[in-house]
């Protein structure tokens, strides 16, 4: 949030963010709008500057969509 990479006032997003990639976890899918608005490389950038491993935040559809075999 410091960085703007949350609007303010986000806090909670920025909690759930961080115990995700806290968890280990590497993937979000959430149809937050705040949180899918984050761009990618800053964030990857402060996840690594934290030592901690990058969180891909999708949304549920794109990924339900990715995951679903083509016919």
């Amino acid at each position: 949030m410091r960085l703007g990479l949350l609007p303010e006032g986000e806090f909670n997003d920025g909690l759930i963010l961080a115990e995700t990639a806290l968890a280990g976890i590497p993937a979000l899918a959430t149809s937050d709008a705040d949180l899918l608005d984050i761009e990618e490389i800053p964030l990857r950038v402060q996840f690594e500057a934290a030592d901690l491993l990058p969180v891909q935040i999708c949304h549920p559809k794109l990924l339900l969509k990715a995951m679903t075999p083509k016919r």
